[in-house]
């Protein structure tokens, strides 16, 4: 193979890594689970510009209760599903089927998020082609990079938004890795010109950010646990609070021990008095309890 073949290939598989990050299998749930609290029920602020997914979210929402929601998962299958299918073309059935099914709004969403980042790595790849590569191997590279972004050919002008208002409907509903992407998945939206049209968006993803961490950190599943730790000390989406910061990431080392996280809750503790270090630990013995 020649060292423009590689060079090609390499690109290609950079795109097709992208789209399968977005779309791989979520990881197995710990054993180890955290005690539930009772959830909240706030209404979106309304506003101008809103997608059909936010009107149906509202609606929906006003006759829900305040008992803990069920636990629930994303499925794989419906990433596959969503990798084969022209998304422009359907997205009229696959919003109506997202605002009746959480898990497959998080695939949704997931898609869309995959179609941004396969988009960005196209045009940046289109650009690195090597000059001398010959003309018959260019477009090859370039018909099998058009083929690989082909689902997300023609996406509504407000796909950020869709993708917002899709991973806050299944966060709300329960979908744990809704919770813990959803302030990865909703900020492109949040920072967008379009999220000026709706009052209060940034308070929204603020508050949001740290709910839907604190509720799938009680999954005890460690990556919502890092999540949540993160989300809280970054200062980001509220005042840090340091010692709940602690606990999280504390219960994050014992699920899951890593030299990292090892050096990261020394220098964590390191900022903490003697009677913080008493109340992280009592908290982190709170928030974990195993079935």
């Amino acid at each position: 193979m020649g060292k423009g073949r590689i060079i090609v290939f390499a690109m290609l598989a950079l795109v097709a890594a992208a789209a399968y990050i977005a779309l791989k299998p979520p990881s197995e749930p710990s054993r180890t689970t955290v005690a539930r609290e009772p959830d909240s029920t706030k209404s979106r602020p309304a506003g101008s510009g809103t997608s059909a997914v936010h009107t149906r979210d509202v609606a929906a929402r006003r006759g829900s209760s305040t008992r803990p929601r069920p636990r629930a998962r994303a499925d794989p299958l419906y990433g596959a599903e969503l990798a084969r299918l022209p998304l422009s073309a359907n997205m009229p059935k696959l919003l109506e089927r997202a605002s009746a099914d959480p898990p497959f709004a998080y695939s949704l969403a997931m898609a869309l998020q995959s179609c941004a980042a396969a988009e960005s790595a196209r045009a940046t790849l289109l650009e690195d082609l090597p000059h001398d590569l010959p003309d018959s191997e260019k477009e090859k590279a370039v018909q099998a990079l058009v083929e690989l972004s082909a689902p997300c050919a023609d996406l509504p002008a407000n796909a950020n938004e869709l993708r917002y208002d899709l991973v806050n409907s299944a966060a709300e509903a329960g979908v744990l890795e809704a919770q813990i992407h959803y302030r990865a998945l909703a900020a492109p939206f949040v920072a967008s010109e379009g999220a000026l049209a709706r009052n209060g968006v940034m308070d929204e993803y603020r508050r949001k950010s740290v709910e839907y961490a604190r509720e799938a950190a009680r999954s005890g599943e460690p990556g919502a646990l890092f999540n949540a730790y993160d989300v809280i000390s970054s200062g980001l989406f509220g005042q840090p609070d340091p010692v709940m910061a602690y606990a999280y990431l504390n219960a994050y080392h014992l699920a899951r021990p890593t030299k990292r996280s090892a050096l990261l809750l020394d220098a964590s503790k390191k900022s903490l008095t003697t009677q913080q270090l008493t109340q992280a630990e009592a908290l982190r013995s709170s928030l974990i309890s195993t079935h």
